[in-house]
């Protein structure tokens, strides 16, 4: 961030590529508008770069740039009163997807893969919304637990729970997927 706020445009760019597709990821996760996912992530990297200044290392980097992007995203939710919801996320974006890939390229398991990530996604849309943000951040974000609770403003106890009620929640309404070898809750 010390590079960042020197001007260092090199700096900026590491951010932009470290960071850029997690905070899409998790926008995505709550819009069902991938432009308005985008419009949010520029701004979160460019309010980042700006108040580069202003990170103090309490928290770290991670927590302060996605509190950035969820106040941003609580903002222009209320400002045009969307209703938060889960998106559907292109296979080909997720780390889990990427994976499973590498293991077989046929159509049935491509297809498979992609019906079982839908199923996924619609039981994560069904979580309450602490959950599903705590989900979404642990899944999508890929934040360690104790980022998260810095983003949210829960203890990592509270973190905990709330990640284990939610996994908890998603293994009853996808219990029939359990023995699948792509679903691991």
């Amino acid at each position: 961030m010390k590079a960042v706020v020197a001007g260092d445009s090199g700096a900026a760019d590491e951010l932009v590529s470290r960071y850029g597709k997690r905070i899409f990821a998790y926008l995505l996760g709550w819009l069902k508008d991938v432009e308005e996912a985008h419009e949010i992530t520029q701004e979160v990297l460019f309010r980042v770069c700006r108040k580069a200044r202003t990170f103090n290392g309490g928290s770290s980097l991670s927590a302060w740039i996605f509190t950035v992007a969820r106040n941003l995203l609580i903002d222009r939710t209320r400002s045009r009163n969307f209703k938060l919801v889960s998106a559907t996320l292109p296979l080909e974006d997720g780390p889990a997807e990427a994976a499973a890939s590498r293991h077989s390229d046929s159509p049935e398991h491509r297809a498979m893969r992609r019906e079982i990530t839908t199923r996924v996604r619609e039981a994560i849309d069904t979580l309450p919304p602490r959950q599903r943000e705590v989900v979404q951040l642990r899944l999508l974000a890929e934040l360690s637990l104790e980022e998260i609770a810095q983003t949210v403003g829960l203890t990592l106890g509270g973190v905990k729970s709330t990640l284990h009620n939610a996994l908890h929640n998603l293994r009853g309404r996808l219990a029939d997927l359990q023995g699948d070898r792509y679903v691991h809750l």
